[in-house]
């Protein structure tokens, strides 16, 4: 420690004496906003040391609104939750904008567990059959499940299926009967031969007629639909006769015809007169091709049907060879 040495000097008329004074000096922190200032030092030792930005001597916040120890100015907003997707590890207080992944993904959208990797996360994944084809179609299912279809020609619920042409109904196996149930009709009945049987020509309702040279005319509401070529009677007991119409061509009667037919026969004599001998049968025909219990199970198209004399009897009996159009 150094020493001052004082004099004192005494003047006097009669002489003087030097009296030396000694003082220790302190040496410390001359500063007082330093946190180790000394105010007994009397030499600064560069020893002062301060409070970091923010806080005071104790390391205490000089600023802390909330309280959390992290100082006002030092704060940063944020997502303060570890689960949450948008996580700040950096943030101090917590500004309500965490937001967190849908229950089974994760935050980047994908699935926690999805065995089959479609994109459907196994805990949403809904069995059934997802084929729109099939009658058990279910429109949620995500998982192939069992399908049940239709049996070939008919819809879900048993009904035909009036997509198909009648041919591929047909060939399903779909009856005659259910094809007409369908409502499905034809356009047009070709008849391609008319046979008439069961009388003699000289016995019967004909016994008058003798040998007759017999045509047909088939009218549709009173009005002619076709007419026949004569069939030229030799006077022989046959019980059959097989009438085609003129140069070969079929008949046809059209949808709009067929409610009200009628077959009539006439007599073409020696002589060129032509007589009305019988009047077969007024019919609707379509009706009676369907009412014809015979056709109903056939899985295809009927192509004859026998229609009796008006009065139900045999005698005689015509037997119309047709086709049936149906497009």
């Amino acid at each position: 420690m150094k020493k001052t040495i004082f004099f004192l000097i005494a003047i006097s008329t009669i002489g003087f004496t030097l009296i030396p004074s000694c003082k220790e000096e302190i040496t410390g922190c001359l500063y007082d906003d330093a946190c180790n200032y000394n105010s007994s030092a009397t030499e600064d030792d560069g020893s002062c040391n301060y409070p970091d930005e923010y806080y005071d001597c104790n390391e205490e916040c000089l600023n802390d609104v909330d309280n959390d120890g992290i100082c006002d100015e030092l704060e940063n907003s944020g997502c303060t939750i570890p689960s949450a997707c948008n996580y700040d590890p950096t943030a101090t207080n917590n500004d309500g904008s965490c937001f967190y992944a849908n229950e089974y993904y994760d935050c980047a959208g994908n699935c926690l567990n999805d065995f089959d990797n479609d994109g459907i996360c196994d805990e949403l994944e809904i069995d059934g059959c997802n084929d729109p084809e099939a009658c058990n179609y279910a429109p949620n299912a995500t998982d192939l499940g069992d399908c049940e279809y239709a049996e070939g020609g008919y819809n879900c619920d048993g009904s035909v299926n009036t997509f198909y042409t009648v041919d591929q109904l047909f060939g399903f196996g779909v009856t005659f009967n259910e094809i007409t149930q369908a409502g499905i009709i034809p356009n047009i009945i070709k008849i391609t031969e008319i046979s008439i049987t069961g009388c003699t020509l000289n016995s019967g309702d004909w016994d008058a007629i003798g040998c007759p040279d017999i045509f047909l005319q088939l009218t549709s509401f009173g009005n002619l639909v076709s007419q026949t070529g004569v069939w030229e009677d030799d006077c022989t007991t046959s019980t059959e006769i097989q009438v085609y119409n003129n140069a070969g061509f079929p008949i046809l009667i059209s949808s709009s015809q067929w409610e009200a037919v009628s077959l009539l026969v006439f007599d073409d004599d020696a002589i060129g007169a032509s007589d009305y001998i019988d009047g077969i049968a007024d019919f609707n025909f379509w009706d009676k091709i369907v009412d014809t219990n015979e056709f109903n199970l056939l899985n295809e198209s009927p192509s004859e049907i026998s229609i009796l004399n008006w009065d139900q009897s045999t005698c005689p009996t015509a037997t119309f060879t047709f086709e049936l159009i149906w497009d």
